[in-house]
């Protein structure tokens, strides 16, 4: 009964989506280009979240976003700010020298992973945006397109971007 009583209490009533979402796994499991071809179709805005931004195709995908005039806002852990080994961290400083890029320093660590592209497509999961996520890590990545959901994941990026200091 006492164990029945517990779960109720943190039980969260999750509504429905509007679509199904696609699932991917790593490691080679497409979740890179999926993540670059919901980027490539970003039209207006993308908000990323994310521990480190080490895959360069992913970086390359976001630059263009930006080149063709897709407004985008990162925010990262703050362990990219002085990165120490070399070439694989490069990335994070690369798109922070033209982009509006963030770091998260109130939390020992940033470890969300979440892209909201357009307002209405969320990219989310334990799939870090490097390339050890998608080479060799264990991971798992949802793209859901949902308007609802995505609403939900900008007012948790506004939440971190409010405490969260210049690159």
């Amino acid at each position: 009964m006492k164990k029945t009583m517990m779960a109720l209490m943190f039980a969260v009533a999750l509504p429905a989506l509007a679509a199904s979402p696609d699932v991917y796994f790593s490691p080679n499991g497409g979740a890179e280009a999926a993540v670059v071809s919901q980027i490539d179709g970003a039209q207006k805005d993308l908000h990323i979240m994310t521990y480190q931004l080490t895959n360069k195709n992913i970086t390359e995908a976001v630059l263009q976003a930006f080149g063709r005039g897709v407004h985008v806002s990162i925010i990262v852990d703050r362990s990219q700010r002085n990165p120490t080994k070399g070439d694989q961290y490069c990335c994070a400083a690369k798109v922070a020298k033209i982009i509006n890029t963030k770091l998260d320093a109130k939390h020992p660590i940033h470890h969300n992973k979440v892209i909201v592209i357009d307002g209405e497509t969320v990219i989310t999961g334990s799939f870090n945006f490097s390339n050890a996520a998608e080479h060799s890590n264990a991971e798992n990545m949802l793209v859901i397109h949902d308007p609802e959901l995505a609403k939900k994941y900008l007012a948790t990026w506004e939440v971190h971007a409010a405490h969260s200091e210049q690159y």
